[in-house]
């Protein structure tokens, strides 16, 4: 697995629950308003992954709404701009998989060339996904003990999931590995490694 030099990130989704990114992206949304708490339409929203310089871009629609999706997962900075109000930064913002961060940028008035600057978020209650997930770092791939080497049985430390096991015959994390989670049976959970649909036999 490509990944698993630096971290292997598990999904776990209860079945038709998919959202419109893959596994390993997230996203940016939120509603940008002034002082007076009246929306802004028509502001610049800009993301920038702080480790690869990638941006991208969205203007707020008529209800200062944003969303700025498939995000590759990682650190960002993030800043709304709109002529006659001062721009609205905030420096760091770690999107972690299928994450769906969602803002509330305040613009005050002044120069465009002025800067707000805002302190990260500190972690929140996830309300936008029905969906369940964790990263799984590679030290707690090499350290915790696994039968088989089986890295699927990690989906444990993800709340409300369990491992269910493997299929008689089946060798390898993706292949022939059950879990289940969220109050659904095994074979109604969907879960993804790497990004790939991983349910049952490949």
């Amino acid at each position: 697995m490509r990944k698993l030099l630096l971290l292997i990130p598990l999904l776990l989704l209860a079945a038709g629950v998919l959202s419109a990114q893959t596994a390993e992206q997230g996203a940016v949304l939120g509603t940008v308003t002034d002082q007076s708490g009246a929306v802004v339409p028509g502001a610049n929203v800009t993301v920038t992954n702080l480790d690869t310089g990638f941006k991208k871009d969205d203007a707020t629609d008529s209800s200062g709404n944003f969303q700025i999706l498939a995000l590759p997962i990682g650190p960002y900075s993030v800043e709304v701009s709109m002529t006659g109000f001062k721009s609205w930064k905030m420096d760091r913002l770690v999107l972690e998989i299928a994450q769906r961060s969602r803002l509330a940028p305040v613009l005050t008035l002044g120069g465009v060339n002025q800067v707000v600057q805002v302190a990260g978020l500190e972690s929140q209650i996830q309300t936008e996904s029905a969906s369940s997930q964790t990263v799984i770092q590679e030290k707690q791939v090499t350290d915790l003990p696994l039968d088989g080497r089986n890295v699927v049985q990690l989906v444990s430390l993800a709340p409300g999931m369990q491992y269910t096991g493997q299929q008689s015959g089946q060798f390898g994390a993706e292949r022939g590995s059950f879990v289940q989670g969220v109050g659904v049976q095994s074979g109604q959970t969907q879960f993804s490694l790497d990004g790939s649909n991983a349910n049952g036999s490949i």
